[in-house]
């Protein structure tokens, strides 16, 4: 009876062990949330709430793109940046305009600090994505406007080339003419490309911060 009593006692031990070991090596997981919201300007409502919410869709995958992690990694401490990718996912909100971030950590700090970098990150992502498609789209439709450049500069020359005597004349004047004509189709359509570089172009808002991890 006595021996059996031992092996209860020695059984009982080895389990207390056991939960201790596995409560300090199993760490606990925090987590916390971030969100944004994705606007798209223009004048249209539902084409641009549609637009919105594709867009946000799009952008809760990138929430784990290599440009958005090495972003948030380069704000955070090494420990927290440490598998930070693993450590982090998104999503929209009933599939709406809405991008959230949620982050996980070994404690509640560090779960925070790692939604927030994550957002941050993001943010600069769409920002450089978007000057970067704005500005793709200028210079292609300044090479448009390629034929109308060498008309004026071909018409400037002749002008400037042009005796001061002859400058009057007929044939000066009408090349004048055409050359105003010409200087204010050129600005008009710098114009329409600046509007429409900008129409449509998306934003990205906080919404909400990261709170503490929980």
């Amino acid at each position: 009876l006595r021996d059996r009593w031992y092996l209860i006692l020695f059984v009982a031990v080895i389990a207390s062990i056991a939960t201790f070991l596995i409560a300090h090596l199993v760490s606990a997981q925090y987590q916390s949330t971030a969100s944004v919201v994705v606007e798209v300007s223009g004048s249209d409502p539902n084409t641009t709430a549609t637009a919105a919410n594709s867009l946000a869709g799009q952008y809760a995958q990138d929430v784990t793109a290599q440009a958005v992690i090495a972003d948030a990694s380069s704000r955070l401490s090494a420990a927290d940046a440490k598998r930070l990718s693993s450590s982090v996912n998104g999503g929209t909100v009933g599939s709406q305009n809405i991008v959230q971030v949620s982050a996980t950590g070994s404690s509640a700090g560090q779960a925070q600090r790692r939604a927030a970098a994550v957002l941050a990150g993001l943010t600069q992502y769409v920002t450089r994505l978007v000057v970067k498609q704005t500005n793709a789209y200028s210079r292609a439709a300044q090479a448009q406007l390629a034929p109308l450049d060498a008309q004026i500069a071909t018409i400037t020359s002749d002008i400037a080339r042009a005796p001061t005597d002859q400058l009057t004349s007929g044939r000066y004047l009408a090349l004048q003419t055409t050359l105003s004509t010409l200087i204010a189709q050129r600005a008009s359509a710098d114009t329409a490309i600046a509007e429409n570089a900008s129409g449509g172009e998306p934003s990205v808002t906080v919404l909400s911060a990261a709170g503490p991890g929980s």
